[in-house]
């Protein structure tokens, strides 16, 4: 798809977060340990309790399949970049470690800038489309939003030997 459509213009990763739903919680714990507990109580179960709950992959996976289905609706020509139409799409759905589902996505969106480098004034476009098209301004969302699409470190991405595999914290400078 590159050789025939140039560099996409965006990249996207979409993880299931499926240890923050509460109600995949709540179904889990009825169907695999037949413990009935309320959406609240869901929302307080330690994170190690809800992992042994997700044994049966294929649940999860499933509602991540049905989740991601209702996304991709908003890849259709108007999309969510307003005017910007999206003309082509390619994904990938892959597996972490533990069986959780996440998906690659690239989208090339009609009449984007192409960075040159070394030039200027494409650099500039480039600056000028991605600002009009994402934010990170987290002033006027709700605190469990930003709470689940904040990264954090697990045994598999950070432990004290070694620094996170993503970099983060990112330095300055």
């Amino acid at each position: 798809m590159i050789r025939q459509f140039g560099v996409p213009t965006l990249f996207m990763t979409i993880s299931a977060a499926e240890t923050q739903w509460p109600h995949l919680i709540k179904q889990l714990k009825s169907t695999v340990d037949k413990e009935e507990v309320s959406l609240e109580e869901s929302q307080n179960i330690p994170y190690a309790e809800k992992c042994d709950s997700f044994s049966p992959t294929h649940l999860y996976a499933l509602l991540f399949e049905t989740r991601y289905k209702e996304l991709k609706k908003w890849l259709s020509p108007v999309g969510p970049f307003g005017k910007l139409k999206i003309n082509h799409q390619y994904h990938r759905i892959e597996f972490q470690n533990r069986g959780s589902p996440h998906a690659h996505m690239m989208l090339w969106i009609e009449d984007a800038p192409i960075f040159i480098p070394g030039d200027q004034s494409s650099t500039e476009k480039v600056i000028m489309f991605v600002d009009q098209i994402i934010s990170c301004n987290s002033e006027d969302l709700d605190e469990d939003l930003v709470k689940i699409q904040t990264h954090k470190h697990t045994f598999m991405s950070s432990q004290p030997s070694r620094p996170c595999r993503f970099g983060i914290p990112f330095s300055n400078g």
